[in-house]
């Protein structure tokens, strides 16, 4: 049954289960009006609680077809579906550190797997940051290293929006999205594709809560990987990337 939210007479037809909520939510990401995205943030969160021990673990949600990416925005590098895992974590620092720091010009010396960054077009980021602007848009270049499989070099794009909830709580998304096959060096792997949504809101004891939901297709030599591979892969990549970011943080790295 769909939740129905009605704002200044419109009505928002969002799904209240998980799996097809990431789903919508990456969709409606950049839509102008913001009652669409907001419905997606309102309705997660009690979502959040009923499946808090299995996104702590990583769970499985529901695969980005060609007709959503294309609906979001981008074109698929393929005809097949890319599937999806969503996990929650909690940072330390506060949002607004949090947001500081994943839109840096240069986000290498912040976490170890990023081997290179290049930002090109962007928005106002200080715009942004300082509440003023909804958007921070962005197109980069990076590489990533994938340890033993090697490294991926990949084009993509970024889009981090403000939000405010029904009863005032202010939160953030960031969509990510590398629609284009990249580069892999060592031949073990295929990355053709890979998209993210993550929703950042304030922690219940300080700090942030995140929730992430991400999408790759991927192939390991001429198989694709395992649900289990992606799981534990998106859980243990994303603990680090936010211990990484906190440690940042407090040693003064945006002082």
């Amino acid at each position: 049954m769909l939740w129905l939210l009605l704002v200044a007479c419109r009505v928002v037809d969002a799904p209240e289960n998980i799996e097809e909520l990431v789903i919508f939510g990456f969709v409606q990401h950049s839509t102008p009006d913001p009652t669409w995205p907001t419905a997606f943030a309102t309705n997660l969160l009690p979502e959040l609680d009923r499946h808090t021990d299995d996104l702590e673990k990583g769970y499985r949600v529901g695969s980005l077809s060609p007709e959503d990416i294309d609906e979001a925005g981008f074109t698929a590098a393929g005809e097949g579906e890319v599937a999806g895992v969503a996990a929650t974590s909690s940072l330390g620092s506060d949002m607004a550190d949090v947001l500081a720091v994943l839109s840096l010009p240069d986000i290498t010396p912040v976490f170890s797997s990023s081997e290179s960054y290049e930002l090109k077009e962007h928005s106002d980021r200080d715009c942004f940051l300082d509440g003023t602007c909804e958007f921070y848009t962005y197109s980069f270049r990076r590489t990533i290293n994938l340890g033993i499989l090697g490294s991926v070099t990949q084009e993509a794009l970024g889009s981090f929006r403000r939000l405010s909830l029904e009863d005032g709580t202010e939160v953030a998304l960031w969509q990510t999205a590398a629609p284009s096959p990249g580069e892999v060096t060592g031949g073990l792997m295929t990355v053709q594709q890979q998209y993210s949504e993550d929703l950042f809101l304030p922690g219940k004891d300080g700090g942030t809560q995140r929730v992430t939901a991400m999408w790759l297709d991927a192939q390991l030599v001429d198989s694709d990987l395992p649900d289990s591979f992606l799981i534990s892969t998106s859980v243990n990549s994303l603990e680090k990337a936010n211990g990484e970011l906190d440690d940042f943080v407090e040693a003064g790295g945006l002082d």
